[in-house]
Order: structure tokens, then C-alpha cells, then sequence
């Protein structure tokens, strides 16, 4: 595994997408606390886990199907392991 970096708040350089960047490299799913981000992927088909209830990502609409969200880290595997990832 290794940390991957979309610059998406940086003023300069190449910017990469959420779902562009799990797509290249082969991700299975995504694990992130940004509803954007988890809608982003959830549209380009990634299977996605919305981690906590922030205010951030907080939203009063119905989740897409592809959408699950996540309050612990033991949530997060164990959401793994079900869907076979």
C-alpha cells in the first residue's frame, strides 16, 4: 500500500480526481469522510465507505446504493470482508 496524492486543495500543479486516481490504481473501494468525494466515486461505479458523521458530510438527501456509511474502523473491514474486497 501507499499514499496517493490528488492536490485537490493545491493553487499549483496537476489536480487528479478521486475516482480517477482509484481507477489507476486498481482500488477496490473507497474509505473517505468527504461526501463529495464519496458521490464522485460512488457515480464512477466505486464501491465507496462514507467514514463518520461530521457536519462535513453530513446531508439530509438518501445516500446512493453504492454509498455505505461507516462509523468505526472495525465498520470499515468488516464492510470489506462482506462485500469480498
Amino acid at each position: 500500500t501507499a499514499a496517493h496524492f490528488g492536490n485537490h486543495f493545491g493553487r499549483e500543479g496537476a489536480k487528479t480526481s478521486k475516482p480517477e486516481m482509484c481507477k489507476r490504481i486498481g482500488a477496490v473501494a473507497l474509505v473517505d469522510d468527504s461526501l463529495t468525494y464519496a458521490r464522485q466515486c460512488a457515480a464512477a461505479g466505486i464501491p465507496t465507505l462514507l467514514f463518520g458523521a461530521y457536519p462535513w458530510n453530513a446531508t439530509d438527501e438518501a445516500l446512493d446504493l453504492s454509498i455505505r456509511r461507516v462509523a468505526r474502523w472495525q465498520d470499515v473491514l468488516a464492510e470489506l470482508l462482506v462485500k469480498g474486497l
